[in-house]
């Protein structure tokens, strides 16, 4: 399966608690899922080395502009997970999708 995760502050200097959240989540899948297909979407920022591409996690940076559409509608995902407001009517009609509510 391949899975989209939204992590779009786990690149900033200063993470608070959802973006550690996040951050823990994806480095903890990585060293026990060999299994499946992920692709984790991040803004750029100076903390870029808090994880690292593995055979199956991708990281995809996304520079400003509508995001969310973008990264809905462009990466075809069979399941995403965000912890924040990313979200498109119409993605939510043709895929699964997690939302962390903080």
């Amino acid at each position: 399966m391949k899975i989209g995760i939204e992590a779009q502050r786990i690149f900033r200097k200063k993470k608070h608690g959802m973006d550690m959240v996040a951050l823990e989540l994806i480095r903890n899948l990585q060293l026990i899922d060999h299994e499946n297909e992920y692709v984790v979407f991040v803004a750029p920022d100076e903390d870029d080395q808090v994880i690292q591409e593995t055979p199956n996690f991708k990281i995809v940076k996304l520079d400003g502009g509508f995001y969310p559409l973008w990264e809905q509608i462009t990466h075809s995902v069979n399941f995403f997970s965000t912890y924040h407001y990313a979200k498109v009517l119409a993605y939510q009609c043709w895929r699964p999708w997690v939302v962390v509510l903080r």
